[in-house]
């Protein structure tokens, strides 16, 4: 998870002018976009085939 600290580092790394109310909003969402991801890496792929081509119709 992000703290507030990081959040504030990756501001300036990006020279990005985040105001003090922003930041705790940006790190919650970080933080629940992380959530996300990890649960979608616990998700059983074992048997689905892999995507080889997309937008053209059958």
């Amino acid at each position: 998870m992000f703290s507030i600290k990081q959040i504030m580092e990756l501001a300036e790394i990006a020279s990005l002018d985040i105001s003090n109310c922003d930041i705790e909003e940006l790190r919650a969402a970080l933080n629940s976009n992380l959530v996300y991801v990890s649960q979608i890496k616990e998700v059983d792929v074992t048997d689905v085939e892999p995507l080889t081509e997309m937008g053209r119709e059958s």
